[in-house]
């Protein structure tokens, strides 16, 4: 028997937390986080029980590094598989003002930045994808909410790290504008799962036979969220 090494992690104490969380990332491998006076001798043990999980997700996050990593540093077009648009971009120089930018659209899905900076170009893109979310994603909330009859306060289009959405107790819930770039269906369960979450604020079984309701294959999809990052190009997903 191949015996497991822990890996290098970090504890990260959060006044909020109220058990001890793992959490993975290509930018901060393997953190641990736990409440305030939580005994950490327990730490040790549990992520030897967590191991097959964590030599996973560590091999998962790798694996997005390196793809990001291959892909061109600014896109020549940007796929948005939920509303099913194909863009192409064109950049032209900003001579007068190299450091200011902005974008502009026209009808025929074509997409112009008016400069050649990376940097400036992402920070454009990132907007113009906000943008998109509260034409695209917001409104489809809305119609979602009517059809099943589950009504939220408001929306709200994030760029997220890790989640796709989330939803408070006060009915307000937010998407990450990387759903834009997921298939139609994956992005309906995700929108499902959090109105759901306006009745139940948790992952109980009254939740699951909730979500099961309105989305009989919720069983299917659910997983696919959890390898659908090659989806996402490295200038979004940053």
């Amino acid at each position: 028997m191949v015996k497991f090494l822990l890996p290098a992690y970090t504890i990260r104490i959060s006044d909020r937390a109220k058990y001890l969380r793992l959490r993975v990332s290509s930018e901060h491998g393997l953190e641990v986080i736990v409440p305030k006076d939580y005994d950490q001798t327990r730490i040790e043990p549990i992520l030897l029980a967590k191991q097959a999980w964590i030599t996973k997700t560590l091999g998962n996050a790798q694996a997005r590094t390196e793809f990001h990593k291959s892909q061109p540093l600014l896109p020549s077009e940007v796929n948005l598989q939920a509303i099913a648009q194909i863009w192409q971009v064109n950049y032209e120089d900003n001579i007068t003002t190299p450091k200011a930018g902005k974008y502009s659209e026209n009808p025929n899905l074509k997409l112009l930045l008016n400069t050649n900076s990376p940097d400036l170009c992402h920070q454009l893109l990132r907007h113009w994808l906000l943008s998109m979310g509260d034409r695209y994603l917001a409104k489809e909330l809305k119609r979602i909410s009517l059809e099943i009859g589950l009504p939220f306060s408001k929306v709200t289009i994030r760029q997220q790290k890790t989640l796709w959405g989330s939803c408070s107790q006060s009915k307000n819930i937010s998407l990450n504008y990387k759903l834009l770039f997921l298939p139609p269906a994956l992005v309906r369960y995700v929108l499902i799962h959090e109105l759901c979450h306006t009745i139940h604020l948790n992952h109980s079984s009254k939740f699951w036979k909730l979500v099961q309701k309105f989305e009989p294959n919720y069983l299917i999809l659910d997983p696919q969220l959890r390898d659908v990052w090659q989806m996402v190009p490295a200038w979004a997903a940053n």
